[in-house]
């Protein structure tokens, strides 16, 4: 792969505005390691050379959207980080971008909090996978348990659910056990 001598290339999510979306990116170009996997990296916007994909035997299929796992997203950062781990360059660039739905987090529905329970149950799958240690695992529940606790002191009870929800399963992720029902 040409750009940035690279073997694997990561773009962003943004909205038809240009906003990034749908995650936290990384504002300039930059190579992907392990601890910047989780602002690089969105499912639809990571390219491979044929070689990489072969190599550490293509994406694993209990984890992500349409798994029979819980395990509902992060199969980009789970396969980056394989692919890292096998010595491949990754690199990411803001400029390689595509448009898609923003997801709604300000105002989710149940159906959207399921959803950001189920997603985060995958970040935290692929943070334990990869040997992410407990602190690890605690900053990435604590951002949106914050987030939660903001949410309740302005009244937004609806995103506050749905942060708390994203924390959960993290949580239920980094442990491999669900809690309840989503």
């Amino acid at each position: 792969m040409d750009r940035m001598g690279t073997q694997v290339l990561a773009g962003r999510a943004e909205a038809p505005d240009g906003r990034p979306i749908n995650g936290r990116f990384e504002a300039t170009p930059c190579f992907v390691g392990r601890q910047r996997v989780w602002t690089t990296q969105i499912e639809w916007m990571v390219l491979f050379e044929r070689s990489v994909l072969e190599a550490v035997g293509g994406y694993d299929e209990r984890v992500g959207v349409g798994a029979a796992t819980p395990w509902q997203s992060c199969e980009a950062q789970d396969i980056v980080l394989r692919a890292m781990s096998r010595g491949y360059r990754v690199g990411y660039d803001p400029s390689f971008r595509g448009h898609h739905p923003e997801l709604d987090t300000l105002t989710p529905d149940v159906a959207m909090r399921r959803k950001g329970r189920a997603y985060a149950r995958g970040h935290g799958w692929v943070l334990r996978k990869h040997g992410f240690g407990p602190a690890e695992a605690a900053y990435w529940a604590g951002r949106p348990m914050v987030g939660a606790a903001l949410d309740l002191a302005r009244g937004r009870t609806s995103s506050a659910a749905y942060r708390a929800g994203v924390a959960l399963g993290r949580l239920e992720g980094y442990v491999g056990q669900t809690i309840g029902a989503a």
